[in-house]
């Protein structure tokens, strides 16, 4: 049931979207204009080294920092919708097509080999896996697991995800469309505490 949940609201995303809306200018003065000094260090990218590499830590808040919601009673072709899509996506978001990234959050397997799964959704938060509400386009990654690797199926608590990102709209098997893709090269998370602890 969550998994047509899933797949009705990502066809529905990927079926009409809204362009972003650019801010008016108030001229050369604005500070949006402001060029940065060469002097300013640019600040260091947050690594993780895991599996002989190291992996950029992105943040959800990050993938889902743009408008990316679907209006009422629009429909267009599939085409038509990713070439929309496509131009939702900021060129910082854009530059990390292709990068080893580290991303955290809650798993929706999507799909499995007996009792483990090699490929999930990755949600921000537990509301789309566990109570159904269907998150936007650029609120989940479409996980699948490098090589014949496998993992076991972990819903109940936050995992951070290790692999290589594809950013842009494309099909993600049975998830529909998608804007992020992972092909993960490690799930890791958090270990039990070794005694737990009981009050009176």
């Amino acid at each position: 049931m969550r998994r047509r949940v899933l797949q009705a609201a990502v066809k529905a995303s990927a079926s009409a979207v809204v362009a972003p809306t650019t801010p008016a200018s108030n001229g050369p003065g604005d500070q949006r204009h402001a060029v940065a000094s060469p002097s300013e260090k640019p600040q260091s990218e947050p690594l993780i080294h895991r599996y002989h590499r190291d992996y950029l830590q992105v943040s959800f808040d990050r993938l889902a920092s743009y408008a990316c919601d679907a209006p009422e009673g629009v429909e267009e072709d599939p085409h038509t919708a990713m070439r929309r899509l496509a131009a939702l996506i900021p060129a910082s978001l854009r530059a990390l097509d292709g990068r080893s990234v580290a991303v955290e959050g809650f798993m929706l397997p999507t799909m499995a080999s007996k009792d483990r799964v090699t490929g999930f959704v990755l949600l921000k938060d537990q509301m789309g896996c566990c109570f159904g509400i269907a998150p936007a386009m650029n609120g989940w990654v479409f996980v699948t697991m490098a090589g014949h690797k496998t993992v076991e199926p972990t819903m109940d608590v936050s995992i951070t995800v290790y692999g290589t990102l594809s950013v842009g709209p494309a099909p993600a098997g049975e998830a529909g469309m998608s804007l992020y893709r992972l092909v993960a090269d490690g799930v890791e998370a958090p270990k039990p505490p070794s005694v737990w602890t009981f009050g009176n």
